[in-house]
């Protein structure tokens, strides 16, 4: 019973910096989007962000498989 609340409270903790994590990304990717707004960089920017934010996913979703 300790352990199953134990694995709980520590999937919450992983759960919330997770959402912490993206939130900081989203305002990073922001800030750069105003940065480089009317270049002809942005496009190519939104497209690699996407990218990068894709595969950060799936690599949280790996090592969440893993544990």
């Amino acid at each position: 019973m300790d352990q199953a609340k134990k694995k709980k409270e520590e999937e919450k903790k992983a759960a919330k910096e997770k959402q912490k994590l993206e939130k900081t990304a989203e305002k990073q990717e922001a800030a750069l989007r105003r940065k480089l707004k009317g270049t002809n960089i942005e496009a190519t920017l939104g497209g690699c962000l996407s990218l990068i934010r894709l595969d950060r996913l799936r690599d949280r979703g790996a090592s969440e498989m893993i544990k």
